[in-house]
């Protein structure tokens, strides 16, 4: 088996988004999200549960991070009372990340109509892209006994 990494850290200005009590989130983070130079950033280290058989991260946690994006573009468009479903999300893997890699992904908005939202990120491990994605989000307004 091999060894957890959570012991790290997590680097300064970044805070634990907590992932509510829609389960999925849950196991697939813990993410971290910060605002650094006018910039979303939503982050995760690379930790034991988060790998493939080749000793990476699997594909499907970066497309997790990828898809998380619809929370900070909604952040950034002012949409707190609304939340952001996925239309479309498109991700091309450029490189691998190994355990103990901390994944930042920088969230671009790119515009926001009265119900969708559009964004771009790239998330990287340090100086080298890993990934980069475009999303597409539909608003919708919070349920009556939304827990998230």
């Amino acid at each position: 088996m091999t060894d957890s990494v959570k012991d790290e850290g997590v680097p300064e200005g970044f805070s634990l988004i907590a992932p509510g009590k829609l389960g999925f989130n849950a196991v697939a983070g813990p993410f971290h999200m910060a605002i650094q130079g006018g910039e979303a950033i939503l982050a995760v280290r690379v930790d034991s549960h988060h790998l493939n058989p080749m000793g990476n991260c699997h594909g499907g946690v970066l497309a997790t991070l990828a898809d998380n994006q619809g929370y900070v573009a909604k952040m950034l468009a002012g949409e707190r009372e609304r939340l952001a479903l996925t239309i479309q999300l498109s991700i091309d893997y450029l490189d691998s990340a190994p355990l103990g890699a901390w994944l930042e992904m920088k969230v671009r908005l790119l515009k926001v109509t009265g119900k969708m939202l559009f964004s771009d990120a790239v998330i990287s491990n340090g100086n080298e892209v890993v990934a980069r994605t475009s999303a597409v989000y539909k608003l919708v307004s919070l349920p009556n006994d939304y827990a998230g």
